[in-house]
């Protein structure tokens, strides 16, 4: 782990190369292996993350603020400080399995 994210150290078969200039939009699961080649120049290189599921399926490990866009079907713009599923010990234990598991796939014993 690098700063609480998974790193995955073996080698990828057929990685595919996604060639972007700037200002391109690149848009993948998190779920996908993905890296980024160094940043070589002196700029600042940008990354912006969106996560897009129901309030009572979010993980309960990923700090606050959380921005809400919509609410019972309707747009709705708020930023919270808590979500309803973060002390739901079900949701807890089941984000602390899946991190298990992928954590296991990336890195065999």
């Amino acid at each position: 782990h690098i700063d609480n994210h998974a790193v995955y150290k073996g080698e990828v078969k057929n990685p595919v190369f996604i060639s972007a200039e700037p200002g391109d939009v690149v848009l993948f699961s998190s779920f996908m292996l993905h890296s980024t080649t160094p940043n070589i120049t002196q700029e600042s290189r940008w990354a912006y993350v969106i996560e897009y599921m129901q309030m009572d399926k979010t993980d309960p490990f990923i700090e606050a603020p959380y921005l809400v866009v919509a609410k019972d079907g309707q747009s709705h713009l708020e930023y919270l400080d808590v979500l309803p599923s973060s002390k739901n010990i079900i949701n807890r234990l089941k984000y602390s399995n899946l991190k298990q598991k992928i954590k296991a796939a990336l890195f065999p014993a």
